[in-house]
């Protein structure tokens, strides 16, 4: 969909008013921590927003994560059915070294813990076809009896391209 277009001095009507309020960012701010113990990748309960069909979006994510070095973290950003993109980050991992990725939408990426709090940070572009929800999707790396946490301090800021 393309950014609205107005005559000189036309004021919007509602539609086109909509439509102009979707080319805001919107920041999605974690309000409580989220505790996991397993394997399995889940939706974070937080940090997705809904996408409109046929497309494209752009998204930063700040992850404030917990996890020892045993389960470690893994995590994905799932789109709906059919979407596709791609995104960049970092992550502070043990021994205090960076490490740096490049992935695609859906698929996912295994990073160690460092048995305190460390630091994720993505960016991207996506494009949808099917309307739905885009989501951040963590889980550990190996099941394990301690807690992986994703904290509350972690947000999401996205916007239409």
């Amino acid at each position: 969909m393309a950014f609205p277009t107005f005559l000189a001095g036309e004021l919007p009507d509602a539609d086109k008013f909509t439509e102009l309020l979707k080319f805001i960012p919107h920041t999605v701010k974690k309000p409580v921590d989220e505790i996991l113990t397993n394997n399995t990748l889940q939706d974070d309960d937080h940090l997705l927003f809904a996408a409109d069909a046929n497309s494209t979006y752009w998204f930063e994510i700040d992850v404030v994560f917990n996890s020892g070095a045993t389960p470690g973290f893994q995590f994905n950003i799932a789109t709906p059915a059919g979407g596709s993109g791609s995104f960049t980050g970092w992550a502070h991992t043990t021994g205090n070294v960076l490490q740096s990725f490049t992935n695609v939408a859906n698929a996912t990426i295994a990073i160690a813990g460092i048995g305190g709090d460390a630091y994720l940070r993505l960016s991207g572009d996506l494009t949808i076809v099917t309307a739905g929800s885009v989501k951040f999707r963590w889980s550990q790396a190996t099941t394990n009896a301690s807690n992986t946490i994703v904290r509350k301090a972690s947000k999401l800021l996205y916007g239409k391209s």
